[in-house]
């Protein structure tokens, strides 16, 4: 289990559920440095919204993970989408 998921199983105990899946369902763990946690979001409003809404929730939950010195970055997710597509996994081409 990574320390974001970890951080997310603290965090939806605080959140009704359905906000909980509108905000953080679609979070993916980018790395770990040590003093901060890098997380992808699917975009930059979404992105503002964790942030201005949710940010205390997210300390609570670095802190009951043993993380106090720790911070989250929420990064917008800028990695390809069809890199992770079925289409590309399964398709090959024919030169």
């Amino acid at each position: 289990m990574t320390i974001w998921e970890q951080i997310l199983n603290d965090v939806r105990t605080h959140l009704p559920e359905e906000d909980f899946r509108r905000w953080f369902g679609a979070t993916a763990y980018a790395s770990d440095s040590g003093d901060q946690i890098t997380v992808w979001v699917p975009s930059e409003a979404i992105r503002r919204h964790i942030q201005n809404h949710y940010n205390e929730t997210v300390q609570r939950a670095l802190r009951s993970v043993g993380r106090t010195n720790t911070t989250v970055r929420f990064a917008p997710d800028a990695r390809p989408r069809w890199i992770d597509s079925p289409m590309a996994k399964s398709s090959s081409i024919a030169l």
